[in-house]
């Protein structure tokens, strides 16, 4: 389900990019992809880690790997 979240909030963001390119820039709509999409996700795997199973750190290595 977070999957399917992240993906519909990925493409918002880039439709809004596309559309106008400066208001992205005068609104660091980059920076609040990266908050939206990515950080917060990694900030709640960080706190489920210390005592999950190898499901959630195989989602957070997959998370990982999109970022990248």
């Amino acid at each position: 389900m977070m999957h399917y979240f992240r993906k519909e909030i990925l493409t918002r963001y880039e439709q809004v990019m596309l559309l106008d390119l400066d208001f992205c820039n005068q609104q660091n709509i980059g920076d609040a992809l990266w908050r939206s999409a990515f950080y917060q996700v990694i900030e709640v795997f960080r706190k489920q880690i210390k005592d999950s199973d190898s499901e959630t750190k195989s989602l957070l290595l997959t998370l990982l790997d999109e970022v990248s």
